[in-house]
């Protein structure tokens, strides 16, 4: 008799130890953490990696904008200073003329005077004649 409850305390305890086993072997759950732990920081220096990519073409491509914006007003005021010699050459040119007209202007007027006064002095010279 003795030895049949002995059997049955073994079976309930073979029983109990496969259903209710407290004696778990938490190793593997740490391990599992690492592991995600390791897959975590993995993708977070992916990410990291990424948006330093990412970072470097947006600064490349802005400085390329900056680049060909300085060639676009490089060309605008090489064509300012261009036009700008321009209308001076045009201006010292217009002075020049006015400057020559003027003094044409006053030979034509002083011409005019002479052939005046000859035609005053000729008509003098008649009247003190007749």
């Amino acid at each position: 008799m003795y030895n049949w409850v002995f059997s049955t305390a073994n079976f309930v305890d073979d029983n109990s130890k496969h259903l209710f086993s407290y004696n778990v072997d938490l190793s593997s759950f740490n391990n599992i953490s690492k592991k995600t732990d390791i897959n975590t920081k993995k993708k977070v220096a992916l990410a990291k990696k990424i948006l330093k990519g990412v970072g470097s073409i947006i600064m490349i491509m802005i400085s390329s904008l900056i680049v060909f914006d300085n060639i676009t007003l490089s060309k605008q005021l090489e064509c300012s200073r261009k036009r700008e010699e321009d209308l001076t050459a045009r201006l010292n040119s217009a002075k020049q003329d006015a400057a020559t007209s003027r003094l044409e202007y006053e030979k034509k007027v002083e011409e005019m005077q002479n052939i005046i006064n000859k035609i005053i002095i000729h008509t003098i010279n008649n009247k003190n004649n007749s």
